[in-house]
């Protein structure tokens, strides 16, 4: 039981890392200038939920190998995230609803584009 749980903490540390590193940075540069709200934080967890659920359930039946697609959602959030700054630099109430909204469609669109792989 413990194994599978540091299991899957590791593999959302792998998730993370390169989206949180990207929206790190974003952060020390703009926080300033930009408001950034406390629901921006659902945009780290819910594309991974949605993307792992369609793994699981989906009618696409990936295996292991297409575990570096969270890579690409974990990217994509983190220039979503850069793109709704320079979009919404005026109206920061619009920018965990873009950011969220576009960080679902990423790992929807993720999931049906990347083919299944052999393991």
């Amino acid at each position: 039981m413990i194994q599978t749980l540091l299991g899957w903490i590791t593999f959302f540390v792998y998730y993370l890392s390169p989206g949180l590193i990207i929206i790190a940075a974003t952060y020390l540069f703009t926080r300033k200038k930009i408001k950034w709200h406390k629901e921006e934080i659902r945009v780290l967890f819910v594309p991974f939920l949605i993307w792992f659920l369609l793994n699981l359930f989906g009618s696409k039946g990936k295996s292991l190998s297409n575990i570096t697609e969270v890579k690409y959602i974990s990217f994509g959030i983190g220039f979503i995230n850069l793109l709704s700054i320079v979009l919404f630099r005026h109206r920061d109430s619009l920018k965990p609803k873009f950011d969220l909204i576009f960080s679902i469609l990423l790992a929807i669109l993720v999931y049906l584009l990347f083919p299944t792989l052999p393991e």
